[in-house]
């Protein structure tokens, strides 16, 4: 899911999650646990092979 951080909502997730900075990208699990972090330039080649990681553990 997206969020403005710039928006009312989006600013309670953001400090919810502790992100400090954009671009970041979070992967949670099921229980909202976060899985992953990504800060800066998203690279789609190594979330993908982060992703493929947790999903063999």
């Amino acid at each position: 899911m997206r969020v403005d951080v710039n928006s009312g909502e989006g600013s309670r997730v953001a400090q919810a999650f502790g992100v400090r900075g954009v671009p970041i990208l979070l992967v949670l699990d099921g229980d909202d646990k976060t899985v992953l972090t990504q800060v800066g330039r998203i690279q789609r080649a190594a979330v993908a092979a982060s992703i493929d990681s947790l999903d063999k553990e």
